[in-house]
């Protein structure tokens, strides 16, 4: 009776194991993949052409010259602030320099300022809303995602990391 209770009690102890470590993974890939709606897909695919939008920088200057690279980044994101440095360091080598380079960050201001702080040395920054003209033409659902554009403003590369990114040529 003691061997069944024992076996018993073991087996208990392994499905709890069994369970804390699932659970464990689960949380780890839904950091690790980002966060999207289920079933979207989080970044425009290659090929895709971005519509036309107006913004506006947290400077107050238009957003005129369309960029070739831009992130979309927001506060509270695990995977945004791993992929903050990634995406400041790839801005900084870009062709063209800040004036090509645009980091739209969602929320306000305040929620914003840790962001803004870091980015605006290396590109154009626009704090908006979700909703706003300029996520909506990316159609931007998950955070983060990266974009490399051609002058036609089709999607070459994107993304929710840099290392598929091609490494900045200098333009000649």
């Amino acid at each position: 009776m003691i061997v069944i209770v024992a076996a018993l009690v073991l087996v208990g102890v392994l499905g709890m194991l069994n369970l804390v470590l699932t659970v464990g993974v689960i949380r780890r890939l839904r950091e690790s993949q980002g966060h999207h709606p289920g079933g979207a897909d989080p970044v425009l695919p290659v090929g895709t052409a971005v519509g036309e939008f107006t913004a506006t920088t947290i400077d107050g200057d238009p957003v005129d010259a369309f960029p070739a690279l831009v992130g979309f980044f927001s506060p509270g994101c695990a995977p945004c602030t791993e992929l903050l440095p990634e995406f400041a360091d790839y801005a900084r080598r870009m062709p063209g320099g800040r004036q090509r380079v645009l980091a739209v960050v969602a929320g306000t201001p305040e929620t914003a300022a840790d962001y803004v702080s870091v980015l605006s040395e290396v590109a154009r920054v626009v704090v908006a809303s979700a909703d706003a003209p300029l996520p909506r033409a990316f159609r931007a659902t998950a955070f983060p995602a990266v974009y490399l554009l051609d002058a036609e403003r089709r999607v070459l590369v994107s993304g929710g990391r840099m290392d598929s990114f091609p490494a900045p040529v200098a333009a000649r």
